[in-house]
């Protein structure tokens, strides 16, 4: 393998490079590209064939647009928070077990048996607008309320219920989130009452896009709401043009 200092004292000496290699690369793909970064500069032409005028107007409207992507990621971001708050919520009270194997009555082999804390939650969750006791009195209710939360009949009652357990039926289920949900409604604005019940991870995809999409179209409104539009490709447009150069000649 040579050296950068090998590979010039070569050229300087009039013999050819060809079969050599520079940081484990054969010179001759260094002199590709070199003639592609000799294109790359030489396309610099196009940016002064384009009307600056309509550049920066597009770039204007470009930061505009960059400004309302913020806006929506922020928007994104805060209801990212809302929806996490009430998987929040739902944690406190609720805990699962995963029971492999199915159960009698299922077809599944694998299933989720969900039951309610006893104990009251010692905290309340950060974001939540009520003081740990109006929390626990939330818990409380629900607790109270959930033994008679059924929609099904007497006669499914005790398939549906096991002697002895403490796990909940698909109806108690959906009476916690709803539950939840209620009181949620109190605690966040009402145009977010929409969020509750969506899902938080998705809601946080959608807050990055926002914002790696202004992030985006901030940079292209700062390169052309200029005096000169993508001036800096024309210095990268030079630099491309002189190492380019060089390598195409070292591979000569």
């Amino acid at each position: 393998m040579s050296g950068l200092a090998d590979v010039i004292a070569t050229w300087l000496d009039g013999r050819t490079t060809t079969q050599m290699e520079l940081w484990g690369l054969g010179i001759v793909w260094w002199g590709r590209i070199g003639k592609g970064l000799l294109f790359a500069g030489g396309l610099a032409v196009v940016i002064d064939l384009l009307d600056a005028g309509k550049l920066r107007a597009h770039g204007l409207l470009t930061k505009q647009r960059a400004k309302a992507a913020w806006d929506h990621a922020q928007n994104r971001s805060k209801e990212s928070a809302i929806a996490r708050l009430e998987r929040t919520v739902w944690d406190d009270l609720v805990g699962s077990k995963i029971l492999s194997g199915g159960m009698p009555h299922t077809a599944a082999s694998i299933v989720i048996l969900s039951y309610l804390y006893s104990e009251p939650p010692r905290r309340a969750p950060h974001g939540l607008d009520c003081s740990l006791q109006t929390y626990q009195d939330f818990h409380s209710s629900v607790t109270t309320a959930l033994p008679n939360a059924h929609c099904h009949n007497a006669q499914d009652m005790d398939r549906l219920h096991p002697p002895k357990t403490r796990y909940m039926c698909v109806d108690q289920v959906a009476f916690v989130r709803a539950r939840i949900e209620a009181f949620l409604a109190e605690q966040v604005p009402a145009e977010h009452h929409g969020l509750l019940g969506k899902s938080a991870k998705w809601l946080k995809i959608k807050a990055l896009w926002w914002f790696l999409r202004g992030g985006a179209e901030r940079l292209a409104g700062w390169a052309l709401y200029r005096q000169r539009p993508l001036h800096m490709l024309r210095w990268a447009a030079f630099v491309f043009v002189v190492v380019g150069g060089l390598l195409d000649m070292l591979a000569s």
